[in-house]
């Protein structure tokens, strides 16, 4: 793997992160927290399906994942 490569990939897991980070509130102690957190991740499910640049982004963190995890694990991981 090139490190142009893992560059590409590390950024876009790191953006995936950081755009699900606000779903912790998920797992907050308030209730409130815990509304917010499943209305942020379905606002977040809907950009990621509903445009282009969204759907484009969904494959290429799931495409990155798997990358990543093929080269640090090696051979052993399972892909399509």
């Amino acid at each position: 793997m090139k490190k142009r490569q893992i560059i590409y990939s590390s950024t876009i897991i790191v953006l995936g992160i950081i755009q699900l980070l606000p779903c912790v509130l998920l797992v907050s102690g308030t209730i409130i927290g815990n509304v917010l957190g499943i209305f942020y991740a379905l606002f977040v499910w809907y950009l990621w399906t509903s445009t282009k640049n969204g759907r484009w982004f969904s494959v290429e963190l799931y495409r990155s994942t798997l990358r990543l995890e093929k080269f640090l694990l090696g051979c052993n991981v399972e892909s399509d």
